[in-house]
């Protein structure tokens, strides 16, 4: 029976000492997260963006939700990206776009409201942390 327990907690051990096999499915919830979210027109609290004024749409094109106008093929949604940072015991979740110019829809401009597209859900973030419960207690991807 100890031995069989002392296998269990080993286990345990060795997943928390290697998050690393959780990387593409951490990858995935958040990435499909963020892209559902944009498409909705709606920030991480699901709060909807402010509408874009009727000339705007007339000059970007496109007929989706603000921050993405043409959809999946938006630079905001196909330009998202998430990665890891490890640190013994800890995988830290870094995501974000390299588009300079998401920073203004962040905070906003005098002549643009502000559109902040980043964070994470709160849906998202209850997925990513069964993922990891069901990883390093079961082993399971």
């Amino acid at each position: 029976m100890a031995g069989e327990l002392l296998r269990k907690y080993q286990g345990i051990q060795d997943r928390l000492d290697d998050l690393s096999p959780l990387e593409p499915r951490l990858r995935q919830i958040y990435t499909d997260g963020k892209r559902e979210q944009l498409l909705q027109g709606k920030d991480a609290q699901g709060g909807d963006f402010v509408p874009v004024k009727p000339s705007t749409v007339k000059t970007r094109g496109g007929a989706g939700p603000p921050l993405a106008p043409h959809g999946e093929a938006s630079w905001i949604v196909s330009g998202y990206r998430v990665w890891f940072e490890r640190i013994p015991a800890t995988l830290r979740i870094i995501a974000g776009w390299s588009l300079d110019w998401v920073k203004y829809h962040e905070a906003g401009t005098r002549h643009m409201p502000k559109r902040d597209p980043g964070g994470f859900r709160e849906q998202d973030r209850r997925a990513a942390f069964d993922a990891l419960r069901k990883w390093i207690y079961r082993g399971e991807r």
